[in-house]
């Protein structure tokens, strides 16, 4: 772990306490992880990005060393974590960053939490938009940037550190799943 980043507990409004790394300073970028992961499978990503980020790295509800509550393991419960999370740092918004398990996390943060977060970034994913039509919209108005495991870590930088609202990876011969152009085109048929 890097001197800049330091593991915390943190209480949140929705009861429980949750066990952070937090380092760096400026824009707030909020790293979910997950399964069965901690914020430690970030711990090589924390350092780069310190420098330009304040870097929040939570153990999820049950995980590590957040605690292990008897319910709330459902996905707007886990978003509810996070935002309260945010409120305990005094955070406004964040650059929401999901992998695994973090991602379907991160898309619920999108939204039911849209004015608290600034761009949604997405790793390693595998997973379909629900047929619900108002949340498919939700989905695409969302800020999102999806791109490949396969890229290198620094990538991250580079999607955090663009004035885009957008990443349509669809020239990248290494992608391998859909990018918002290829949903908004889905969601129009």
């Amino acid at each position: 772990m890097s001197p800049a980043v330091v593991a915390r507990n943190e209480g949140i409004p929705e009861g429980i306490t949750i066990n952070v790394a937090v380092g760096g300073k400026g824009p707030a970028v909020l790293l979910l992880h997950g399964w069965p992961h901690t914020w430690q499978i970030w711990h090589r990503v924390m350092p780069l990005l310190t420098d330009s980020f304040k870097v929040i790295a939570p153990d999820l509800r049950g995980i590590g060393g957040t605690t292990r509550a008897l319910g709330g393991y459902d996905l707007n419960t886990l978003a509810g974590d996070a935002a309260g999370l945010l409120t305990a740092l005094d955070v406004d918004d964040a650059n929401v960053v999901g992998i695994d398990l973090g991602v379907q996390i991160a898309t619920m943060v999108a939204i039911r939490y849209r004015a608290r977060t600034r761009r949604m970034i997405v790793v390693e994913v595998a997973f379909e938009l629900p047929d619900e039509p108002s949340v498919v919209e939700q989905v695409i108005e969302a800020v999102f940037q999806v791109h490949s495991y396969q890229e290198p870590v620094i990538r991250l930088q580079s999607l955090l550190s663009s004035k885009s609202k957008g990443h349509d990876d669809s020239q990248n011969p290494n992608r391998w799943w859909n990018t918002t152009g290829d949903w908004k085109r889905a969601a129009a048929t």
